[in-house]
């Protein structure tokens, strides 16, 4: 089955990309395989992004060492103070304050804003001054940001490939 699969990619012509999106979400040995064995002898023109939220059960170390695999973690994703302070410029034309910008990138300042937000979410706050683009909708942004912070500190604590 894998050679027709391989076989059958390696007959296109174009280069390709084949995107496997949400891959931590396969459990199944089988889809590993076939993955494992795409990367192992991949058709000549295809390219293959694998998105995913943690480090998939792939062998990929053959990869590492020809210098054949390009990874992006976390780090790279991460936002510092300047980008904070430009991105808040930039969509809100906001200027934020040095120690403002780091607050937000500090978790631990992140559960007084998510407090704030919650107290703001409130109907009695949707005319309140500091708020300029309306109020936020119960508890989804904050869940959504805390949903990212967890990410965030599970990736920074992997160690990063070199």
């Amino acid at each position: 089955m894998i050679g027709n699969l391989i076989n059958e990619l390696d007959a296109i012509d174009e280069e390709f990309i084949l995107v496997l999106d949400d891959y931590y979400l396969i459990q199944d040995n089988a889809v590993h395989n076939i993955v494992n064995t795409l990367l192992k002898y991949p058709p000549q023109n295809m390219h293959m992004v694998i998105i995913t939220r943690k480090a998939p059960p792939l062998k990929i170390n053959f990869l590492r060492a020809y210098d054949r695999v390009h990874e992006i973690r976390m780090k790279e994703l991460s936002f510092n103070k300047q980008e904070t302070t430009r991105l808040f410029k930039k969509v809100l034309d906001v200027e934020l304050k040095d120690k403002t910008a780091q607050n937000l990138l500090d978790k631990t300042k992140w559960d007084n804003v998510s407090q704030n937000l919650l107290k703001l979410s409130k109907r009695e706050y949707i005319n309140y001054p500091r708020v300029k683009y309306g109020y936020c909708n119960g508890r989804e942004p904050i869940d959504y940001v805390e949903r990212i912070m967890k990410r965030y500190q599970y990736y920074s604590k992997l160690k990063p490939l070199k």
